[in-house]
């Protein structure tokens, strides 16, 4: 198969991958090029069909950008040195069947050094490359067309056909082929003669016959009779030899610098072959200064097709100042072509003198608990403390890591007398201390709660933490701080703790209408207010607006309801709470591809308790149009401050 296959590594040229066999298939047709991802069938046995398909190609093309040799996988390993890698494997699988390795080096990539690529790789440092530049797309993609072309051209294409009154003559048999020793000589003396003895063949010509005589006659002919008149030796059409191999250079002077001595600059040249043979190249790098030049990587000395080009990379590193003059002369046969080399360097700055050294900073003091004192309440206490030179503050088994790690004040829920302890730390080291805490009198009746003594104020604060159903769903704990309450619109700012404190956004909201807030770090909220609004007493609502999800699935609808009262246990404590249910649903709009990833529908259950003004715990499922839960987490009430 006179195929070309593409081999390109995704995170250093996917984009010239595809503009490239875009343009060959334009050239060649859709069925001469292959490439791995446009080519291979879902289901296909990825490395079978690759080996497969580079062994039936006539020629592999090797696309080698900025990243192609030391792109290193999720361990910190160059892709090269695992013997399973694709890029590895397609190329070895070339080199070793003897199939045409065509480098392409894009924008100006050097060849890579032999030493640096795997031993079944290294031939390929051997094989002439063709350069592939954006600026220049159509001349460098036309260059590697023709470069293409000619290999794949047939020996058929190659040959020239004999006239057609030129007819071969059947050969004579063996035997009297000594008869014609004296016509030989004679026609040797003639050919002598004339001086055109170096002819492949001469023609003789009579009214009656025209036979065309070979150097060399032909094999006789097995089943002509001994006595058969003999026919003259079939000639060989004659190939017009090639131009010979010339040599080109579009620059004869590189300049470097100036720079400092000890640092180094990189300038590329490029020779190209405008004759019809290979040239074989050599480079000889000379001059006063030759000392100053080296040559890191080349592509020419493995030789230059006819029509094709190479590179060679030219280091500068000067290890004095002044001016330095060196020549490069590439020589081909009798072509030479000579580059003249020129740098200047300058001495480094002085350095300046050290700077006095810096007196270490104090060493901070350990944190330190100034306060913790406890005031009973009905179901549980309020909790204050006052901490100096902590970095971080918690409070076990309630409360969990406070958002001031200075001082602060926050409710914990008890039934009975507990020890509450708190826990500074800071990079020095860690102080602790307990309290026995007991809870106050219960109230014997609740007066009935209106709306508006529900409403939050400024500055309550309402601590979450964040959990997920998968190993990588995140685990975060979120701070919520009310700013504004004007009527039943409330206006809220929300912070990230954990796992890193980051700003999430402000809000606003009503109390009144269902409706869904979509936070940054937290994602859709049902209308955390609800508790403190007579709406919560109708029961049921739809036809509520519900926001786009990722920015692409839209056009959700959403009914919700209240399905009853139960207590619930979150880490602040146990409260009595109104449950809400929420469904969210939609059409499935994607691919049956895309059925197990796009989102269809979404279940949200809420505790919302009049004591904490909000609600303590939400719990919310996704699930996709095939009926796969794309995520399930869940929302708890850690700690909250109210006035």
């Amino acid at each position: 198969m006179d195929g070309i296959f593409i081999s390109y590594r995704r995170d250093d040229s996917a984009g010239y991958a595809g503009r490239l066999y875009d343009r060959l298939v334009q050239h060649f047709g859709a069925e001469r090029v292959f490439m791995d991802v446009e080519g291979i069938e879902p289901g296909t046995d990825f490395v079978l069909a690759i080996e497969k398909a580079v062994a039936s190609c006539r020629v592999l093309i090797v696309l080698i950008g900025d990243e192609w040799l030391n792109v290193a996988d999720t361990s910190g390993r160059r892709r090269l040195d695992d013997p399973h890698d694709f890029i590895r494997l397609e190329t070895s699988t070339a080199l070793a069947r003897d199939i045409r390795v065509v480098p392409v080096l894009l924008d100006g990539t050097p060849m890579p050094p032999m030493d640096a690529l795997p031993e079944d790789l290294q031939p390929l440092v051997r094989r002439q490359a063709v350069e592939l530049t954006h600026k220049q797309w159509e001349a460098t993609s036309g260059e590697l067309i023709r470069t293409l072309e000619k290999i794949l051209q047939t020996p058929a294409d190659m040959a020239e056909t004999a006239p057609a009154n030129e007819a071969p003559v059947a050969a004579p048999p063996s035997p009297p082929r000594r008869r014609w020793l004296p016509a030989w000589a004679a026609l040797g003396a003639l050919v002598l003669g004339v001086g055109a003895w170096t002819l492949t063949s001469v023609r003789l010509e009579t009214p009656e016959t025209r036979v065309t005589v070979s150097r060399t006659p032909a094999p006789p002919a097995a089943s002509a009779p001994a006595d058969a008149s003999p026919s003259p030796p079939e000639s060989s059409p004659v190939e017009p030899t090639p131009a010979p191999a010339r040599l080109a250079a579009t620059d004869t002077r590189l300049a470097f610098g100036p720079l400092a001595t000890g640092s180094a600059q990189v300038r590329e040249w490029s020779l190209r072959n405008d004759g019809g043979q290979d040239a074989p190249v050599t480079l000889e790098l000379g001059g006063k200064d030759a000392a100053s030049f080296r040559i890191p990587v080349q592509t020419c000395t493995a030789g230059i097709a006819a029509g094709a080009r190479c590179s060679v990379s030219i280091q500068y590193r000067p290890a004095n100042p002044g001016t330095h003059e060196a020549t490069l002369s590439a020589v081909s046969g009798a072509n030479r072509i000579v580059l003249a080399l020129s740098g200047s360097a300058e001495a480094p700055p002085p350095r300046p003198p050290p700077e006095p050294a810096t007196p270490a900073a104090p060493r901070p003091p350990k944190p330190e608990i100034l306060a913790l004192e406890a005031t009973p309440e009905a179901g549980g206490a309020r909790l204050c403390y006052r901490v100096k030179d902590a970095d971080t503050v918690v409070l076990e088994p309630q409360g969990g890591r406070m958002a001031n790690a200075s001082r602060d004040c926050t409710r914990v829920t008890l039934d009975a007398p507990a020890t509450i302890t708190l826990i500074a730390s800071n990079g020095i080291g860690t102080v602790s201390r307990r309290l026995r805490v007991e809870p106050g009198a219960s109230t014997p009746a609740t007066p009935t709660t209106t709306a508006s003594s529900l409403l939050p104020a400024p500055g309550d604060t309402w601590v979450y933490r964040m959990r997920g159903k998968w190993a990588n769903s995140p685990k975060r704990t979120l701070s919520i701080t009310v700013d504004k309450v004007d009527g039943g619109l409330v206006t809220e700012t929300m912070t990230l703790l954990e796992p890193r404190q980051r700003p999430g956004g402000t809000h606003r909201s009503s109390n009144a209408a269902p409706a869904f807030v979509d936070w940054t770090w937290m994602g859709w909220e049902f209308t955390p207010w609800f508790i403190t609004s007579e709406a919560i007493r109708e029961g049921r609502w739809s036809g509520f607006k519900v926001p786009d999800m990722d920015n692409q699935w839209f056009d959700w609808r959403a009914e919700a309801k209240v399905s009853g009262r139960e207590d619930v246990s979150v880490p602040a404590g146990r409260f009595s709470a109104i449950t809400v249910q929420v469904l969210a649903q939609r059409r499935q709009t994607g691919s049956q591809i895309q059925a197990d990833v796009e989102p269809t529908q979404a279940k949200f259950t809420l505790w919302y308790a009049p004591q904490a003004k909000r609600y303590v715990k939400m719990e919310r499922i996704i699930q996709s149009a095939s009926g796969i839960e794309i995520e399930r987490d869940r929302i708890e009430l850690v700690r909250y401050t109210t006035h």
